[in-house]
């Protein structure tokens, strides 16, 4: 994660150094005991539970569906009330397109028989198709809005999210939740770049990005 290159300046590159104390927040790795494939039908007593990937939260996400009861563990892919954080960490600009992954997952389990979805957080979901497609709806929107937001300016990654709409001021964003929002905007500009709305300007350094 350079913040560097996504245009922070000296005073937030100091904030952060302040808060993190030297200590990654990503914490120490672990290997998985098996890795579970798409699909694949985890056998329980008298029922099964199948696996369905819906990369996009991370990239590895999966939702459990008890096919018997139409009931979907949904994790942090689909939640009732909360938008599930979708975030680039890799700036100026990251391979991987997350929020291409999560809208396609967000289409994948609206296809799906579920009657009602138990997500990581929250209350249950009723209407997984329908929160799914709220979801999808609320990030079409975010795109339309950043978008506009570009103008004829070109910005760095940093500028991006301070141009995006948040709950509260950018300013009054603690460092940490800078950071989040940091990445949800590289995400968003990411899928922009993807869909050929907007570019990166070659050689600039920090890197800057304008509609085409």
């Amino acid at each position: 994660m350079n913040l560097t290159r996504a245009g922070a300046t000296q005073a937030d590159l100091d904030a952060f150094a302040a808060v993190a104390n030297g200590k990654s927040p990503a914490g120490p790795e672990s290997t998985p005991d098996r890795i579970l494939a798409d699909d694949e039908v985890i056998a329980l007593t008298g029922r099964g539970l199948r696996v369905v990937f819906t990369p996009g939260h991370t990239p590895g996400h999966a939702c459990f569906y008890l096919e018997d009861a139409d009931v979907m563990f949904t994790g942090d892919h689909v939640l009732q009330k909360t938008t599930p954080h979708v975030g680039n960490f890799v700036y100026p600009l990251e391979e991987r397109d997350a929020l291409a992954e999560f809208l396609d997952s967000l289409r994948r389990v609206q296809t799906m028989d579920i009657t009602r979805g138990l997500g990581a957080h929250g209350i249950p979901i009723d209407d997984v198709a329908g929160r799914a497609g709220e979801l999808i709806e609320h990030h079409e929107e975010r795109l339309e809005h950043l978008y506009a937001a570009f103008g004829d300016d070109q910005i760095t990654v940093w500028e991006v999210a301070q141009r995006m709409k948040w709950y509260r001021p950018w300013t009054d964003f603690h460092p940490m939740a800078k950071g989040m929002a940091l990445s949800e905007a590289a995400a968003h500009l990411r899928h922009l770049v993807a869909r050929e709305q907007v570019a990166q300007v070659p050689g600039s350094e920090p890197a800057l990005f304008a509609r085409r």
